[in-house]
């Protein structure tokens, strides 16, 4: 009997142990359930005060698993936190994002939109770099984009966004966001021909800007912001393509070259031919979307970044899309041998020049460009008049 005991003992805790975390998570979805039906009734005179409530709700929070992946996907089955968002909305800013701060799986629901939103920011504004999309590419494309910042506008996760656990999901959604207001509010030759078709689009990109860069005491601080941003992400690329054009030359002239050549052949644009039909390519202005100058440098720059060494904070890494100014890309191509920069400013006609670009391609395959052959000397027979000739002058030879 004794040995039966032993062999059978932990199983039994091991099965009280179950029993009592079920009996817990029963108990947590019946407060929680109690908690959502007294902010839907709070209207009604027949509910607790919204102190009374917000205490109850994060002592809720309190009880709630760290990390229970079962846990949130029954609870996501189940909708009981989407009719939480729906109720919270009922009190004020303050108190929902006390609320929102206390629920880990409010919070992780704030990091995974605001991160869906990035990515869906960022693709746009690289699809409307993309010239050859046809007008029913761009019909669609002002159309999504016209549906989704309404989503973003409309939603909750939109006013919590401060209650995101991750730092870089925060800033990488803002500089997103900064990005595609800035392009759309203030006339970017990139999607002009979008809001023309979209009017919309402005008045809900001034909407999230509200919500986001206007701040009591402080104002729009939309500009400072975006403008502090991409002058600190810069620096980083400034750096890192310096180190790149002093370490890597031939290889980063190799990667633009083929670049420019890419983006001109069988074009038949003849603003892609300069003096001696030069291949020619007008550079962007920023956002950069679409730039083959300027997408070859990034794509050069994150294949190298271990050759690169330590270029401090922010890294290579964390710098988000959109971020490459004009005057970045025009300081290093002045500082190469393959391209010439024509007209003022920042946004520049880049032309390749032959010869380096020739010097280029030897090395490539590790010859020299051939000379031309000299042909045989010829020399006039010496004149008696002097070692010079008659009229004192050096005999012409033929040599070139």
């Amino acid at each position: 009997l004794k040995a039966w005991l032993k062999i059978w003992t932990p199983a039994r805790g091991s099965c009280g142990t179950g029993s009592m975390a079920a009996m817990a998570k029963q108990e947590r979805y019946q407060l929680l359930e109690a908690a959502i039906c007294n902010l839907e009734n709070m209207n009604n005179g027949r509910s607790k005060s919204q102190q009374d409530l917000c205490q109850d709700l994060c002592e809720i929070a309190g009880k709630w698993p760290e990390e229970d992946e079962d846990e949130d996907h029954e609870a996501a089955s189940s909708g009981i936190f989407l009719r939480l968002e729906e109720a919270l909305l009922k009190l004020p800013p303050g108190v929902q994002q006390q609320v929102v701060a206390s629920f880990r799986p409010l919070k992780a629901e704030v990091s995974r939109r605001l991160a869906e939103w990035t990515n869906e920011f960022n693709d746009w504004l690289n699809e409307a770099g993309q010239m050859q999309s046809s007008k029913l590419q761009q019909t669609q494309q002002t159309q999504h984009l016209g549906e989704l910042l309404q989503e973003v506008e409309s939603s909750p996760q939109l006013l919590w966004y401060r209650q995101c656990p991750k730092a870089r999901v925060k800033t990488k959604f803002l500089m997103a966001v900064a990005s595609l207001v800035r392009a759309l509010t203030q006339g970017s030759p990139l999607v002009k021909p979008w809001v023309e078709q979209h009017p919309a689009l402005q008045s809900l990109a001034q909407k999230i800007m509200k919500r986001l860069f206007v701040l009591p005491g402080l104002g729009n601080i939309l500009e400072t912001w975006h403008d502090g941003s991409l002058a600190c992400y810069n620096a980083t690329l400034s750096l890192a393509a310096q180190r790149a054009a002093d370490k890597m030359r031939d290889d980063l002239q190799v990667s633009l070259v083929s670049a420019v050549k890419r983006a001109t052949a069988n074009t038949g644009d003849e603003k892609l031919r300069g003096p001696k039909q030069a291949l020619q390519l007008q550079m962007r202005d920023w956002p950069m979307s679409g730039c083959p100058l300027a997408r070859a440098l990034l794509e050069f720059l994150k294949s190298h970044a271990v050759d690169l060494g330590d270029l401090g904070r922010p890294s290579l890494r964390e710098i988000p899309p959109h971020s490459l100014k004009p005057a970045t890309l025009r300081n290093l191509l002045s500082r190469l041998d393959a391209f010439d920069l024509v007209g003022p400013g920042p946004i520049s006609l880049v032309r390749l020049r032959f010869e380096a670009v020739a010097a280029l391609a030897y090395k490539a395959v590790g010859t020299k460009p051939k000379a031309r052959a000299a042909p045989p000397v010829t020399m006039s027979p010496p004149q008696a008049s002097g070692p010079s000739g008659p009229s004192g002058q050096v005999p012409e030879t033929n040599m070139d």
